[in-house]
């Protein structure tokens, strides 16, 4: 893994699981192998479901990855070429339908007797 990527994640969703989630709330947990840490995407199912249509994942299986820079940003990866994941890696990437930032470790309630942070 290149060391510009802090943490990289791969999932199969079932396109009708995501739809009809009673969840308030999908975790996904990304592996940080540098410092043996974890990043979570805390998102919405609609909104996670609503990035899919937004970048054509059409299909009933979904095939998703999410990865984490070194500078805290969270994209959905999957499908990219050599140049956008370079442009991912230098910080220059700009693609508002598959950026997940703002739910990176964004944990929607306060864990009690400790931090938010990770």
């Amino acid at each position: 893994m290149a060391p510009e990527i802090a943490s990289i994640g791969w999932w199969t969703f079932q396109r009708a699981k995501i739809a009809g989630s009673p969840a308030d709330f999908w975790v996904l947990t990304l592996y940080q192998f540098k410092s043996r840490k974890f990043d979570f995407v805390i998102v919405p199912p609609q909104d996670l479901l609503a990035c899919y249509n937004r970048i054509a994942l059409a299909s009933k299986a979904i095939q998703s990855y999410f990865c984490v820079t070194a500078a805290g940003r969270c994209w959905e990866v999957r499908g990219l070429g050599k140049a956008d994941m370079a442009a991912i890696r230098a910080g220059t990437y700009a693609n508002s339908a598959r950026e997940f930032s703002a739910y990176l470790n964004a944990w929607p309630f306060k864990r009690r007797g400790k931090s938010n942070a990770v």
